[in-house]
């Protein structure tokens, strides 16, 4: 697919009108009999993002959201603030490197019920993050504060409280 094919944002708002409270895209055209206007445009996939089609091009909504707000399509991924792919509100929605948007996923919490902490067979506590060591810990508590803080200063505003 070339820069051509793509969607504009003037040819998105002759068939859409986008409400930033609710995060919707609105049909202002209807393109069938399941598609009328006044309808929240597009459908939710498997892995709860939202896909728009097109003139037979699907788009992830949150990427023609941003063209539709900005003019453009983002320089690199959207990441969503709160780790809601259908929320598709633009406060909820910032461009990331692959790297920021991993940082802000929801991780699996380890065993222990904490991200990045492991217990040892001694029974300390062992603190991981992205793939760095970060100290061995007498306790619990003491782990989780490490852990934390340790995130925050690693993931910066990516940062997300898995708690």
């Amino acid at each position: 697919m070339s820069k051509e094919d793509l969607i504009t944002q003037e040819q998105l708002k002759e068939l859409f009108n986008y409400n930033p409270e609710t995060g919707e895209l609105i049909r202002l055209v209807s393109t069938s009999s399941n598609n009328k206007i006044g309808s929240v445009a597009g459908t939710r996939r498997l892995d709860g993002y939202r896909v728009i089609r097109v003139n037979k091009i699907q788009y992830l909504e949150h990427r023609i959201i941003w063209l539709y707000v900005y003019g453009k399509f983002p320089e690199n991924l959207i990441d969503h603030i709160d780790g809601n792919p259908c929320n598709n509100r633009i406060a909820n929605l910032r461009d990331a490197t692959n790297t920021q948007n991993v940082r802000s996923r929801n991780i699996r919490k380890a065993k222990s019920g904490y991200r990045g902490i492991t217990e040892m067979e001694n029974g300390k506590f062992r603190v991981r993050l992205v793939g760095k060591h970060v100290g061995i810990y007498e306790t619990l508590e003491e782990a989780i504060i490490v852990s934390e803080k340790s995130a925050k200063n690693i993931f910066g505003n990516f940062y997300r409280d898995l708690s």
